[in-house]
């Protein structure tokens, strides 16, 4: 074709060809051609440790196309890693680990219970701590939309979101109980559970009826001069009868406590301000919050440890029954445990890692905090038994009958020990800090989650108003939270703390390691692992991602199920539960797992029942830095095209 003069006046970019064949114009780059398909699969055939092999589109002026760096600046990114850090350890590390592990180790044979519960640790809990922390930072996502890696399950995630705001609610509640005891112990007198209340009946009482609950306090041996009557101390008495003022059972929720409900809004108050600004003021807080707590259990060991009838108690705790290790139950409740205390299927794990630099080595991060975790239980378990000890000399009671677990313990057990001590307005004051430290910790992670599965979903209609989104939902958890201020709430917490929880947790866990593992691949996650860190997983991580922590898995919910099967009725202060309260419990965790098949329908239905390429990643699988969303960016190139395709016919091509 001839020269045209028009040429000179529209020089073509310096690096770039027009090729005009047949009419088309195609644009080439003499670094890389661009190629969508490629660009869709890359996750299936171009993923590679050299970044440089994915192509990336730069930001064309005048164009409705999001900036993905932009994107990842404005969602947010820690401060250091060291926020980071902290941030896995508070959430990770509460209430469970205190409270809930020494009872457990105690009645699963003392020290040899370690040893079940360090192999659950190194088969469960490490790994899926590292599966969760490398998939949220490889794609930089919540809790849903982070299943973009297989979104047949992407009800997996609502699942785990669902979960989350029920264990939200009732988790405040608790909060909010500490919140008040603190207060309470801000006298000048004695703290008001020393004594037995009015309501109360003591062994002083002339009128004894059968089946009562009679008040004992700690000042003579004449505890068992009635049969047929249960006994509690004053820190019981004044649970029941001041603060909860107990119904008469589950359904009787009588009106609300209004003291409760105020320390309920206190608790959400101080939690909004802590997570208003997302990881901004999150990662600021703690450093407080993740720390402050040790000091206090070092402060409360040390004084525990000094207590009368303080190493009856440690001997209790740390005396070995091997033979208990026979017991299969025993090896359940150990890798229980595990989930109760390191947090994977919350969603917290992956939405902190997922606010991560690109290559962060979470591989050591995940080392760390299992180990820090192990720690706290077990050191946990002095500070909790050397007060058991010293409430059992006092009370001149068996341990057996003082050891009891999770919210019994925190506020009827250890404030009828703190009762007796010198200065217990302090201790009193600080252990209830200490509850509530612990508990805002792991209530950080919990609502960052939910917050960002709803702002990455419409990221950017949403992300503006995260603030307003915080707001709203806290202000709606509050006020959903008030049925657990009753007079019969109590009830509710019991059931949801014993059995809600853990069912679906297990499956939401199950579920991500199946896909990682087979349906998305361990050699791929393998890969993207490498991108980030430089190498690999070992072949320890692949072998339980693959086959050791689905099977236990396995194994503890058939053992869950076994158990619900059981004689026992639960009772709670001489109220008893109906027959059916563990099914009720089971079943309510079961209703929302229900939620993973429903999503999964409505997804085959929209994708007219082709499964296929659901269990493929989809387009906004990867990391945020060379993520091209396919339908905007085909039509910029069709636009772009037929520009350029004009060009050449006014230039005669």
């Amino acid at each position: 074709m001839g020269d045209n003069p028009n040429n000179a006046e529209n020089p073509q970019p310096k690096g770039q060809n027009l090729d005009c064949n047949n009419g088309i114009a195609i644009l080439h780059s003499n670094s890389a051609m661009l190629d969508i398909t490629s660009t869709t699969d890359n996750n299936e055939n171009n993923k590679t440790s050299d970044k440089s092999s994915y192509t990336t589109i730069e930001k064309q002026p005048n164009t409705n196309e999001p900036d993905t760096t932009e994107e990842r600046i404005e969602r947010g990114q820690w401060g250091n890693r060291i926020e980071f850090f902290l941030a896995v350890v508070g959430f990770s590390i509460g209430v469970g680990n205190v409270f809930r592990f020494p009872y457990v180790c105690y009645k699963n044979g003392g020290g040899a219970f370690l040893i079940p519960y360090f192999i659950a640790l190194a088969c469960c809990g490490m790994p899926l701590m590292f599966l969760e922390l490398a998939w949220g930072q490889f794609s930089s996502e919540g809790p849903i939309t982070a299943w973009s890696v297989c979104p047949l399950f992407s009800g997996i995630g609502v699942c785990a979101c669902t979960m989350t705001a029920i264990v939200i609610l009732y988790y405040n509640v608790i909060m909010c109980y500490s919140v008040y005891y603190m207060f309470a112990s801000l006298t000048f007198g004695e703290v008001p559970w020393s004594h037995c209340g009015e309501i109360t009946p003591t062994i002083w009482t002339n009128d004894i009826q059968k089946g009562q609950q009679i008040c004992v306090e700690p000042r003579n041996d004449e505890v068992k001069i009635w049969s047929n009557v249960s006994y509690i101390t004053p820190a019981t008495s004044y649970l029941v009868n001041d603060v909860l003022d107990l119904s008469s059972g589950l359904w009787d929720f009588g009106h609300i406590q209004w003291k409760l409900a105020l320390a309920l809004a206190f608790i959400w108050v101080v939690t909004f301000l802590c997570v208003v600004k997302g990881i901004k003021s999150t990662g600021k807080v703690v450093y407080f919050t993740a720390t402050f707590p040790y000091f206090i259990l070092f402060i409360l060991f040390i004084r525990g440890i000094t207590l009368e009838g303080a190493m009856v108690g440690i001997r209790k705790y740390l005396t070995p029954d091997f033979a208990k290790l026979s017991d299969l139950n025993v090896w359940a409740d150990a890798f229980q445990q595990v989930f109760y205390s390191m947090g994977p299927g919350w969603g917290g794990l992956l939405t902190f890692a997922s606010f991560n630099d690109f290559n962060h080595n979470i591989q050591k991060d995940a080392i760390l905090v299992t180990m820090v975790s192990a720690f706290t239980s077990f050191f946990g378990g002095f500070v909790v038994f050397s007060i058991l000890g010293f409430l059992s000399y006092s009370y001149n009671s068996p341990i057996e009958n003082i050891a009891s677990t999770g919210i019994t313990v925190a506020f009827e057990t250890y404030p009828a020990a703190l009762a007796q001590m010198p200065f217990a307005q302090f201790w009193s004051f600080i252990f209830f800090f200490m509850i509530i430290i612990l508990g805002l910790d792991s209530e950080f992670g919990m609502l960052e989650a939910l917050i960002c599965a709803v702002v990455d979903s419409y990221p950017n209609r949403l992300h503006k108003y995260k603030m307003h989104i915080t707001a709203v939902v806290s202000m709606l958890f509050f006020l959903t939270g008030l049925i657990f201020v009753t007079q019969g709430g109590m009830f509710l917490v019991t059931i949801i703390d014993t059995y809600f929880a853990i069912f679906g947790l297990l499956i939401v866990c199950f579920t991500e390691s199946v896909v990682f593992a087979y349906m998305y691949g361990y050699n791929k996650f393998s890969m993207d692992i490498a991108e980030m860190l430089g190498k690999p997983p070992s072949r320890y991580f692949q072998a339980m991602w693959c086959v050791v922590t689905p099977s236990l898995i396995v194994f503890i919910l058939v053992s869950l199920f076994l158990k619900s099967g059981g004689s026992t009725q639960m009772a709670y202060q001489g109220r008893v539960f109906p027959e059916y309260t563990s099914m009720l419990g089971l079943g309510m965790g079961f209703c929302v797992v229900l939620i993973v098949p429903a999503v999964g329908l409505v997804k085959l239905a929209l994708n007219k029942w082709d499964w296929r390429p659901l269990l493929k990643p989809t387009s906004d699988w990867g990391p945020k830095s060379r993520r091209v969303r396919i339908p905007d960016t085909a039509a910029k190139l069709s636009e772009s095209a037929v520009k350029l395709q004009l060009n050449a016919e006014t230039n005669d091509c």
